[in-house]
């Protein structure tokens, strides 16, 4: 049970990370296109 809670975990910070870094991603192109 330890070893899928730590999965999960892992799981949960690989896709936070990546959701925030693809809101980055939109808000830079957002940026970008305001400033074009």
């Amino acid at each position: 049970m330890k070893e899928q809670g730590a999965v999960v975990v892992k799981m949960i910070v690989f896709w936070g990370a990546l959701i925030l870094l693809m809101r980055q991603a939109i808000l830079a192109g957002w940026i970008d296109r305001l400033i074009m």
